[in-house]
């Protein structure tokens, strides 16, 4: 197992490799801030369907704590709701965009995802998609690996640095 991390624009990439070399997961960090401060903002954690429960997701969330906080010791946040997860076909097809359109064109896609995301129904669609209605069994992942604090409105999920 290996690890890839890059960053563009402020926000991290990590990736994570099986033996052969091939990315079977990947996460999204932001830092961002609240009225406590800066923090760093986990947008996902994705792993590769055929590769699950093979502790990729925990040793990629274990690195890319021991990195970030290298970085900066900052709250880390996730909002833990299985209807961030990307099917893969629609992984497929964004890789496919990236290799079709200019860099132009997918600022466009992405503004157009943004304001999806601000649609009132956009996390009920996303649970239809996603085939449950409860993200327990992810929010007991999450708590697993250290993340314990949640906010009053119980859409987040803390870990403080060590």
């Amino acid at each position: 197992m290996r690890f890839q991390e890059c960053l563009l624009n402020g926000n991290y990439k990590f990736e994570v490799l099986d033996s052969d070399g091939k990315i079977v997961g990947n996460a999204h960090i932001e830092p961002k801030h609240d009225r406590k401060g800066k923090f760093w903002h986990l947008e996902d954690l994705q792993i590769n369907s055929e590769t699950r429960c093979q502790g990729y997701g925990t040793a990629l969330l274990k690195y890319l704590c021991d990195y970030l906080w290298s970085v900066d010791r900052l709250r880390i946040r996730v909002h833990p709701a299985r209807g961030l997860e990307i099917p893969e076909d629609q992984a497929d097809d964004y890789q496919r965009k990236l290799q079709q359109y200019s860099e132009a064109e997918l600022d466009a896609i992405d503004r157009e995802q943004e304001e999806e995301i601000q649609k009132s129904d956009f996390w009920k669609k996303q649970q239809q998609t996603a085939k449950t209605d409860s993200s327990e069994d992810l929010i007991k992942w999450y708590q697993k690996r250290g993340f314990t604090i949640s906010d009053p409105d119980s859409k987040h999920l803390w870990r403080l640095p060590l």
